[in-house]
């Protein structure tokens, strides 16, 4: 069994564990995670680990903070993988939900597009 990562734009990771007859989810749009004014005024970066379920609908379902940064961060790197959009992942041919681990990268220098 292998693990497949891809990096996304500098600020998070997603890997999926799959097996020889799954192809994992595909990242197709993302948004950045916001900061909070918190956080921004103590410099605080670093990652929130976040296991999801990729649904057959390319929606992230089922996400659970597995590290949190605090100040409010992993919350709201919940609310961007909420609204970040996948290629579903397939079993046997068929979309399938698959789990992934997402890595969410706080970055003061961070110039993607930021979430809604």
């Amino acid at each position: 069994m292998r693990s497949i990562i891809c990096a996304l734009a500098y600020t998070a990771v997603v890997t999926a564990q799959p097996d020889l007859l799954n192809q994992p989810p595909e990242l197709l749009t993302r948004c950045a995670p916001r900061y909070t004014a918190e956080a921004r005024r103590a410099h605080l970066e670093g990652k929130v680990l976040l296991y999801v379920e990729v649904s057959p609908t390319g929606r992230p379902v089922h996400i659970k903070v597995l590290k949190a940064l605090g100040m409010g961060l992993a919350e709201n790197a919940v609310d961007a993988v909420k609204q970040w959009r996948f290629r579903p992942g397939r079993k046997n041919g068929q979309t399938a939900a698959i789990p992934a681990t997402i890595e969410v990268k706080f970055d003061l220098n961070d110039s993607s597009e930021p979430c809604r």
